[in-house]
């Protein structure tokens, strides 16, 4: 009795042999999940692309905004400095100034942070905060209020400067 079950065949079916239409019905699943599998692997390197990408530009963010910052200490020093060329300040304390303003800029050109010339070129809304209008070449810069600073090829801080009316 224990050999009954033993054997499927002794019972008079046969074993079923798969046709060639569920073999090709097995194949499409087969491709379909295997096309299913490659996207969905484009997909997570894609969401661990713009990750990775986030990440970087939201450090940049902070990086930038300290950056920032650090400018407007950098046009105070500069204020510093020409005030002092008016009062009676002793000579080591103006080097001493000019020393520290030395170091802040040495540190912001380590981050490729650089400032651009305006004074004289055309205003680009791109660079340049105009501020007031004043009698000169029209859309001309005749003065910077405030240097204009870039890290890289992009605007860390526009150039505040009064533009030329043409009167």
């Amino acid at each position: 009795m224990a050999d009954e079950n033993t054997n499927p065949q002794q019972d008079g079916t046969q074993p079923q042999d798969p046709s060639a239409e569920s073999v090709a019905e097995l194949q499409q699943k087969l491709e379909l999940m295997t096309e299913a599998c490659k996207r969905t692997m484009a997909d997570l390197a894609n969401y661990r692309k713009r990750a990775e990408e986030e990440k970087l530009a939201l450090a940049s963010f902070g990086s930038a905004k300290i950056l920032i910052e650090l400018l407007s200490v950098l046009d105070n020093f500069e204020r510093a400095l020409k005030a002092m060329e008016t009062d009676n300040i002793p000579e080591d304390h103006k080097k001493g100034i000019i020393g520290i303003q030395s170091q802040l800029k040495a540190l912001l050109e380590k981050y490729d942070v650089k400032s651009f010339e305006s004074l004289g070129n055309p205003f680009d809304p791109n660079f340049h905060e105009a501020i007031a209008e004043t009698t000169g070449e029209k859309g001309t810069i005749i003065e910077e209020i405030e240097k204009g600073y870039m890290i890289g090829d992009k605007v860390l801080r526009p150039a505040k400067v009064k533009v030329g009316n043409g009167a």
